[in-house]
């Protein structure tokens, strides 16, 4: 005897459901504890430490281009427009600053 779609929903489907709502309520937001304050504050040191004293103007773009790029969220065509540079030459910059912040975390935890 076989049973109509319609009816109910299989025991696998039934059990996928279950699932799926149990792994949502559980999920943890992982910027929930972030503050982000001390983060910027830790990027600024970054930049200041890598381009401060010999590179003001790479300095100043590099703090403009993380205020935008992770504070406001824009584009890398937008980012590109106010920094007057192509979106390649942003991803470039955003590549670097990343280098740059990760090194300087790693060396204020102690790892490298």
């Amino acid at each position: 005897m076989q049973r109509s779609h319609m009816e109910e929903p299989s025991w696998r489907e039934a059990y996928r459901m279950s699932e799926v709502g149990r792994l949502e309520t559980q999920q943890i937001d992982p910027l929930h504890n972030l503050d982000v304050e001390y983060v910027l504050t830790l990027a600024e040191q970054a930049i200041e430490r890598r381009w401060g004293g010999r590179a003001a103007r790479t300095a100043k773009r590099m703090k403009a281009l993380l205020r935008l790029r992770f504070l406001e969220e824009n584009s890398l065509e937008q980012c590109g427009v106010a920094l007057d540079v192509t979106r390649e030459r942003v991803r470039q910059m955003e590549t670097q600053l990343l280098r740059v912040v990760r090194k300087h975390l790693e060396r204020q935890a102690g790892l490298r």
